[in-house]
């Protein structure tokens, strides 16, 4: 059996499909949500044990603008969010001793400015 996937944000779009798949193919996958720990809270002792060694981390996990509504939306939470958490727990799976990590973001894979709706077929 292959190592086990440990997948962060498993309640948006990216980290739902990707548990839903690697689930379908008989893979183990273990979730690192809020219900289990709240990433931006976590000390980085919390998210070392947190992830299994050998683990492959597949960081989808991110706040975006338009979700992040007033203080949560302002640049300093979403750069402590998306950019020095991912760097902590990049780090932290390090010293794991996790396989691979692998950060996966949505954040515009359309572009940033379109006059007209983007098709995703574009």
């Amino acid at each position: 059996m292959s190592e086990a996937l440990l997948i962060t944000g498993t309640r948006g779009f990216i980290g739902r499909h990707l548990s839903a798949a690697a689930q379908a193919e008989g893979r183990e996958v273990l979730t690192l949500d809020r219900a289990r720990l709240d990433l931006a809270e976590a000390s980085d002792q919390a998210l070392q044990a947190a992830i299994p060694a050998r683990a492959t981390v597949m960081h989808c996990a991110g706040l975006a603008h338009e979700a992040a509504q007033g203080a949560r939306g302002s640049p300093q939470v979403l750069r402590a969010f998306n950019g020095e958490l991912t760097a902590r727990l990049y780090r932290a799976a390090a010293r794991a001793d996790a396989a691979r990590f692998i950060w996966l973001s949505s954040a515009k894979v359309l572009g940033e400015v379109s006059r007209a709706p983007l098709p995703v077929t574009a």
